[in-house]
């Protein structure tokens, strides 16, 4: 996993994904996206 401001985490596995909702403008423009991750640690 790399944050945002591009530090290495480290490695992990997506358990789950749920995507609630996303609203989007009347051109198509993704304006919100509900989401959760459910994620563990990767060892190799």
């Amino acid at each position: 996993m790399i944050l945002g401001d591009g530090t290495f985490y480290g490695k992990v596995v997506v358990l789950s994904a749920e995507f609630d909702k996303s609203l989007f403008l009347s051109d198509g423009t993704a304006q919100k996206v509900d989401f959760v991750l459910e994620i563990e640690e990767y060892h190799d």
